[in-house]
C-alpha cells in the first residue's frame, strides 16, 4: 500500500498515517438510506447519523402512504429538509432524493421532475414486498413501466431496484429466500430493452445476485449494485441463534453462510458500491411478535463494518491494494456511476477525512422511550471513527 506525501514530506494525502493512528480516505457516499418523514422522531437521529459519516446520500422515498415522493415538489421539499438538518453537522453534505415508481406513473412527470432538478433517479419496489410498498410495481407488469423506462434512458436517470418480486406468474407466492433469484429474469429483460438506462442493483444479499452482476457486467450492461453491511458479517443463523431475534431481521432478509462469503469477495473482486440501507424502526415494531419491521439501523457503524472487512478479509487473501479498493467502493464508485455532478461535476469526492483507529462502543439505543432505535452492534465495540483529516 502506497501513501503519497505532500511537498514538504511530511503530510499524508492518502494512505496510513502513523503519526495520527489512521487512514486519510476521500470523504465517502452512502448510496442508500432511509431517513423518514421530516416529522418522524427518527429523522433528525438518521440524519445526523448519515452527515457525520457521509458526503452525499441516496434517501429513499418510501416515507408513508401519504407522503410518498410522487411530485418534483415532494422530492424537493424532502431534499431541503434532509439539507437544513444535515448541513448542522456537515456543511456540505448533499442528498439526492429519487421519485417513487408506481404503476400509474407518467413518463411525463419523470421528465418535468428531472428538468426541475427534483431527481436524478427512480426507486422500483416490488408491491408488497417491503417496507411501504403497498404502492409499488408487480414485477409481472413491469412491461407497462417501461415507456417510463424509455425517458429515463434518454435523460439519464438511473434505475434503482428493490429486486424481489412477491409473486410468480401462476399467482402463487415467491418464497422469501428466494426472491431475489427470482428476480434476475425482470432485470435482465431491462437491460437489454434499455442498454443505456443504468440500473442499481440495491442492497444484494445472495450469491446468484452477485454472479448476475458480474456476469451482466462483463456483457457491457450498465448495471452495479449497493451493499448493506448485516450482509457481508451475518447470515441467516443470526435470526435464530438463541431464539427468534428481530434485531436482525432485514429486507431483503439474510441468506446462507455461502451467499454472504459470495459477497464479501463480490465486493474485494471490484464490485458494487456504498450503499447501507439503513432502516431506523423504533423499538416497538421491532419487537412486535407477529408484523415485526425489516431494517436494521447500520448508520453509525457502517463505515467500521466495510473497512474492517476489506482490512482483515482483503488480508487473508493477500490482497495489497485492499486500501485502494476500500476507497474505491466507498468513496469513487457510487458517485461515478451516478455521475451526479456531486463533488465538482467529476464524481469524485475530493474533500479528505481520518479514518482512525480508535475504539468507542456503539450506544445500545439511540433515542429514548417508545422513539428508540436499536443499532447494528448495539452496545459492541467499534474499532474505528471517522474524524476530520485537519
Amino acid at each position: 500500500m502506497e501513501t503519497k506525501r505532500s511537498d514538504d514530506g511530511t503530510t499524508v494525502i492518502h494512505g496510513y498515517d502513523a503519526d495520527r493512528n489512521g487512514w486519510v480516505m476521500p470523504e465517502p457516499s452512502n448510496m442508500h438510506t432511509h431517513f423518514r418523514h421530516p416529522s418522524d422522531p427518527r429523522f433528525p437521529i438518521a440524519v445526523k447519523a448519515a452527515a457525520e459519516l457521509y458526503a452525499n446520500v441516496t434517501a429513499m422515498p418510501n416515507l408513508g402512504k401519504k407522503d410518498l415522493i410522487r411530485a418534483p415538489e415532494d422530492a424537493i421539499a424532502y431534499r431541503d429538509a434532509i439539507h437544513d438538518l444535515g448541513r448542522q453537522f456537515n456543511p456540505l453534505f448533499e442528498a439526492n432524493v429519487p421519485l417513487y415508481l408506481e404503476p400509474d406513473t407518467k413518463p411525463e412527470t419523470v421528465r418535468t421532475g428531472f428538468e426541475m432538478e427534483a431527481w436524478i433517479a427512480a426507486k422500483l419496489y416490488p408491491r408488497g414486498g417491503t417496507t411501504q410498498s403497498a404502492e409499488g410495481v408487480d414485477f409481472r407488469q413491469l412491461r407497462d413501466l417501461y415507456p417510463v423506462f424509455a425517458v429515463m434512458e434518454e435523460l439519464g436517470m438511473l434505475l434503482l431496484i428493490h429486486a424481489e418480486p412477491v409473486f410468480y406468474d401462476d399467482g402463487s407466492e415467491v418464497d422469501a429466500w428466494d426472491r431475489e433469484g427470482e428476480s434476475l429474469k425482470y432485470i435482465y429483460d431491462i437491460l437489454q430493452t434499455f442498454r443505456n438506462l443504468k440500473v442499481v442493483f440495491e442492497h444484494i444479499s445472495s450469491a446468484a445476485g452477485a454472479k448476475f452482476v458480474r456476469q451482466r457486467r462483463s456483457e457491457g450492461l450498465l448495471i452495479n449494485a449497493t451493499i448493506a453491511p448485516q450482509y457481508l458479517v451475518w447470515d441467516r443463523n443470526q435470526l435464530v441463534r438463541g431464539g427468534m431475534n428481530p434485531e436482525y431481521f432485514s429486507i431483503p432478509v439474510l441468506k446462507r453462510k455461502e451467499d454472504r462469503e459470495a459477497l464479501v469477495n463480490f465486493m474485494l473482486d471490484g464490485y458494487g458500491f456504498l450503499g447501507t440501507d439503513s432502516a431506523p424502526h423504533a423499538v416497538p415494531s421491532k419487537s412486535k411478535p407477529c408484523g415485526c419491521a425489516g431494517g436494521v439501523f447500520n448508520e453509525p457503524a457502517s463505515l467500521s463494518v466495510y473497512f474492517s472487512i476489506f482490512k482483515e478479509e482483503g488480508a487473508k487473501r493477500g490482497i495489497t491494494d485492499w486500501f485502494s479498493r476500500f476507497t474505491v467502493f466507498a468513496s469513487h464508485a457510487g458517485p461515478m456511476f451516478y455521475r451526479s455532478g456531486w463533488n465538482q461535476g467529476s464524481g469524485l469526492v475530493t474533500r479528505l477525512r481520518l479514518l482512525k483507529e480508535e475504539p468507542w462502543t456503539m450506544p445500545k439505543l439511540y433515542g429514548e422511550g417508545a422513539d428508540a432505535i436499536i443499532p447494528m452492534l448495539a452496545g459492541e465495540e467499534i474499532p474505528y471513527r471517522l474524524v476530520s483529516s485537519d
